[in-house]
């Protein structure tokens, strides 16, 4: 670290870079699987990322909490982001499921939720 600069990546970077990205993500998901890759690698503690939105469906679009996407959804249930197609499945099942909480399948609480949301609209 000169003059504030990091010079290789750590745990601790690599989480405030997915919490800056705030409302919308500056990267596509091929970008920020490096990062996830990395947390993964490194054998991070994801509590923190549980609880917020931190992962990327698309550039441009909303970060989303994991309890917002599912792992797949073949049948497009719930109507909720998909992330198999998105990251590879090698380390992004492990790190998606069990890592971040983020369903396997859609679960009755999310279609549930969608519904309601379709309804009210």
């Amino acid at each position: 670290d000169v003059l504030g600069i990091a010079t290789k990546p750590s745990v601790d970077l690599a989480m405030k870079v997915l919490r800056a990205f705030g409302r919308f993500s500056p990267v596509a998901p091929d970008s920020a699987a490096s990062v996830y890759a990395y947390l993964e690698q490194e054998g991070a503690d994801l509590t923190e990322l549980r609880r917020c939105a931190c992962i990327v469906v698309a550039a441009g679009e909303a970060v989303l909490p994991p309890l917002d996407v599912v792992w797949e959804d073949s049948h497009a249930a719930c109507g909720l982001p998909a992330l198999q197609p998105l990251y590879p499945a090698r380390w992004g099942r492990r790190f998606f499921v069990q890592g971040l909480g983020v369903p396997e399948r859609p679960t009755a609480d999310q279609v549930l939720r969608r519904l309601d949301q379709l309804s009210a609209s």
